[in-house]
């Protein structure tokens, strides 16, 4: 077991996450989102470390605070956070405020893939070790 603290904003859970990309990587943060099917990470950061969102023919429908927009989707070679690792994430690219405190969102398609507890009361995330 391993306990996470991320950075708290207000009441929101903000991690720190490793994007590799095919020419480079970034240090991002990311909102933890229970609430979003997939990790969304600003379009621009995706471009820096190599991906390129516009090309892409794989769009999808998202309902974001400001309604509905169709965003690429693409696949990502790795994402870090939380002490774990996917490999082939598909991810959505959307551009972000750039006076946001956060690059994106970390969602159910990462989170999902790992046995974590998320204890909004002490700002805690664990890992829990898995049992075969």
């Amino acid at each position: 077991m391993k306990i996470y603290r991320p950075k708290r904003v207000q009441r929101l859970f903000v991690a720190k996450t490793y994007l590799i990309g095919p020419v480079g990587d970034a240090k991002i943060n990311l909102l933890v989102d229970t609430g979003a099917t997939f990790t969304m990470i600003d379009a621009q950061i995706l471009q820096r470390v190599g991906y390129d969102p516009s090309s892409s023919t794989d769009r999808t429908e998202v309902i974001t605070a400001n309604g509905r927009v169709t965003v690429p989707r693409i696949r990502v070679a790795q994402l870090h956070a939380l002490g774990q690792r996917a490999n082939d994430l598909f991810v959505l690219a959307h551009f972000f405020s750039q006076d946001s405190y956060f690059d994106g969102l970390l969602g159910m398609n990462f989170l999902d893939q790992f046995p974590l507890e998320i204890k909004p009361y002490t700002g805690e995330i664990v890992t829990v070790q898995r049992v075969w």
